[in-house]
């Protein structure tokens, strides 16, 4: 995500200051020029994927699915 905050229109919905939480969100997937969503595929990541499938910590057998975040955060896996 760090790559992808500089890709100029990634995001499907735009950051909107009336809506912070929910905001942005989304692979811009409708845009064929966009390299991420090539990296993603490359990767075997569905475009459409929820952020908990793909990013997560396994305990016990089960996957905790951890938010977006910067390292310096405490989000890191």
């Amino acid at each position: 995500m760090t790559a992808a905050q500089d890709i100029e229109n990634f995001d499907a919905v735009q950051f909107d200051p009336a809506d912070p939480v929910q905001t942005p969100r989304g692979v811009n997937v409708a845009d064929e020029t966009l390299a991420a969503a090539q990296t993603l595929t490359d990767a075997g990541i569905a475009l459409d994927a929820p952020l908990g499938e793909i990013q997560y910590a396994e305990r016990n057998g089960q996957k905790i699915p951890i938010p977006d975040g910067e390292g310096w955060g405490g989000c890191s896996v």
